[in-house]
C-alpha cells in the first residue's frame, strides 16, 4: 500500500541508468506532502504563496527521499512555456 505520508516520486530509467552509478533524480507529485488548500500536497516551491513553513517541510522530505540536506537540494522554478534550457554543467 502507499505510504500517503512520504514522497515516492516518478523516475526516469535513462536517468537512474547513467553512468556507473546513476542520476539520482525524481519526478514528485503531490503525494507525501503537507500544504494545504490550492498547494494541497507536496509543494516545493519556494516562489510561491503557500505557507513558507510548509514548503520548507516539503523540501525537508524530499531532500530526505534524495538523500540530502535540505540546503543542498537543487530544485528549478517551473515556468509554462515553449522555452527550454540545456545544462551542460553544474
Amino acid at each position: 500500500m502507499l505510504d500517503s505520508s512520504r514522497p515516492d516520486p516518478l523516475r526516469a530509467d535513462l536517468l537512474e541508468n547513467a553512468g556507473k552509478s546513476g542520476i539520482k533524480h525524481g519526478f514528485f507529485t503531490r503525494i507525501g506532502g503537507v500544504s494545504t488548500g490550492i498547494y494541497q500536497g507536496l509543494n516545493i516551491g519556494t516562489g510561491s504563496s503557500d505557507d513558507q513553513n510548509l514548503v520548507r517541510e516539503n523540501r525537508r522530505r524530499v531532500a530526505n527521499w534524495m538523500g540530502v540536506a535540505p540546503d543542498a537540494l537543487i530544485t528549478a522554478h517551473q515556468i509554462h512555456s515553449p522555452d527550454a534550457i540545456i545544462v551542460r554543467a553544474p
